[in-house]
C-alpha cells in the first residue's frame, strides 16, 4: 500500500512539473530533480515509506532510561506507527488542494501578479475566508497526532514502572491539550526521548496555533470605516449635548449677574458675584474645549487607519502609472519605426517606378495614363468587394424583356 501511495505521489509531482512547464514558470527541458519540487517529494516519501507491517512484528529496539539506567524497549511497529502519524500533514495538504480556490484560473491570476500559487496561498485564503473553521481543523489534526505519539512514546514505561500503570490515552490527551495551548502546568512531563521530541514539536505547533488565533481575533475585532464613522457621530452627539448644557449654564450665570447688578452692591453680593464670574469663566473654557473636540472628533487613529488602508493602493497606482508610461514609450518607438519602414518602402517603390520609366520605350504620358486606369480599376474592385447586400439596389438585379 505504501508503494502505491509513493507511486501516486510521484505521478502528482510529475503533473505539477508539466503544469509549470506549460505555464512557462520553468524551462521546458527541466526535470523533476532540477526544480525545487524535489524537496517536497523527498519529504513526502520519507513520511510515507515507514509503515507498520507483520514482518517487523518480532523486532525490538532497546534503550536505557535517562536517570535510572534501566533497560527499556520499543517494538519496531510502535516506532513506525510513531512516524506514520506525520501523514496527517499530508492529509491537510490534500484538503487544501480540494478547495475552491485551487484551480488553473486562479493559478493564471497569480502568475499575472507574480504570486506563488500553492498550498501556502490556499492556507492564507482559507484563514481569511473561514478563519475559525480552518483553525479548528488545524487544532484537531495536531491534537490527534501528538496525543497518540505521546502515548506510543511513553508505552515502554508501562511495561516496567508500577507507578505509571494509570497512564493512558486520556492522560496523553490532557498533556497534549495544555502543551498546544502553551500553558504547561508541569504536573506531568514525558520521560522518554521520543515523548520529549513529540512534546517539543507539539509546543511549536501550539505556539503557531495560538498566534493564528490571536491574529484572527485581532482582525475580527478591528473596526471598519463604518464603525469608526458611527463612533465619531456618537461622540459628536455627546459633545453637542455637553455644549448645550454648558451654554445653558453660561446663560443662567449671565442672567444672575444682570439681576445682582441691579439689586445692590453690598459685600455679600460682591462675594457671590465673584463666584458667579469664576463659574462663568469655567464654563466658557469648557465650551471652547468641547468645540475643539467636536472639530477633531475623527481623531488620529481613524486618519492613520485611512493612510494605512490607502497607502498600498496609492503605491499600486503609481506602479501602474509607471508601467503605462513605459507602454506609451514603447508604443511611440514602435510607431516611429513602422513609419520609417513605410517611408522607406514608398521611396523604394518610387525609385523602381522611375527606373521603369527610364528603361521602358513607352512615353511618360502613356505610363501615367496606365497608372491612373489601374488605380481606378483597383478602386472599383475594392468598392464592389466591400459592397454589402444591404447597400445594393434590388432594381439593378431585375431583368425586363
Amino acid at each position: 500500500m505504501s508503494l502505491i501511495i509513493v507511486l501516486l505521489t510521484i505521478i502528482a509531482y510529475l503533473i505539477e512539473l508539466e503544469y509549470r512547464k506549460c505555464s512557462k514558470i520553468i524551462s521546458s527541458k527541466a526535470s523533476l530533480i532540477q526544480t525545487d519540487l524535489k524537496w517536497g517529494l523527498l519529504c513526502e516519501i520519507i513520511i510515507i515509506l515507514p509503515t507498520s507491517n507483520p514482518f517487523t512484528q518480532g523486532y525490538y529496539v532497546n534503550f536505557e532510561q535517562r536517570g535510572t539506567a534501566e533497560t527499556r524497549f520499543y517494538m519496531m511497529n510502535e516506532i513506525l506507527t510513531y512516524i506514520m502519524f506525520f501523514r496527517l500533514y499530508l492529509l491537510l495538504n490534500i484538503g487544501f488542494k480540494f478547495q475552491t480556490y485551487y484551480s488553473n484560473r486562479i493559478g493564471r491570476v497569480c502568475r499575472l501578479y507574480q504570486t506563488r500559487f500553492g498550498t501556502h496561498l490556499m492556507l492564507k485564503l482559507c484563514i481569511r475566508q473561514f478563519p475559525f473553521y480552518t483553525l479548528t481543523w488545524l487544532f484537531i489534526v495536531g491534537f490527534i497526532q501528538y496525543t497518540y505519539q505521546l502515548e506510543i512514546s511513553e508505552r515502554p514505561l508501562l511495561r516496567t514502572f508500577d507507578s505509571l500503570e494509570n497512564y493512558g490515552l486520556t492522560k496523553s490527551q490532557w498533556v497534549t491539550m495544555i502543551t498546544i495551548a502553551t500553558v504547561g502546568y508541569g504536573d506531568f512531563f514525558p520521560y522518554t526521548d521520543l515523548g520529549r521530541i513529540a512534546m517539543t514539536l507539539g509546543l511549536f505547533y501550539g505556539v503557531t496555533i495560538t498566534s493564528l488565533f490571536t491574529a484572527i481575533l485581532y482582525n475580527m475585532l478591528q473596526p471598519n470605516s463604518g464603525e469608526y464613522q458611527s463612533w465619531a457621530l456618537l461622540d459628536k452627539a455627546t459633545i453637542t449635548k455637553n455644549i448645550k448644557k454648558a451654554s445653558s449654564s453660561i446663560f443662567f450665570y449671565l442672567n444672575e449677574l444682570r439681576k445682582r447688578k441691579k439689586v445692590s452692591k453690598t459685600e455679600g453680593v460682591n462675594n457671590n458675584f465673584d463666584d458667579t464670574l469664576f463659574n462663568l469663566e469655567r464654563f466658557l473654557q469648557d465650551v471652547g474645549m468641547l468645540k475643539r473636540m467636536h472639530r477633531d472628533i475623527d481623531g488620529e487613529e481613524f486618519q492613520e487607519m485611512v493612510k494605512r488602508k490607502f497607502g498600498d493602493a496609492n503605491g499600486k497606482f503609481k506602479e501602474i502609472r509607471q508601467q503605462l508610461y513605459k507602454f506609451n514609450e514603447q508604443q511611440y518607438l514602435i510607431q516611429t519605426h513602422l513609419s520609417k519602414l513605410q517611408q522607406n518602402s514608398i521611396l523604394e517603390k518610387e525609385q523602381t517606378q522611375i527606373q521603369q520609366i527610364k528603361i521602358s520605350p513607352v512615353s511618360p504620358k502613356i505610363f501615367r495614363n496606365q497608372l491612373n486606369t489601374e488605380e481606378k480599376l483597383s478602386k472599383d474592385e475594392e468598392f464592389f468587394n466591400n459592397l454589402d447586400d444591404s447597400h445594393r439596389d434590388s432594381c439593378l438585379m431585375s431583368f425586363h424583356d
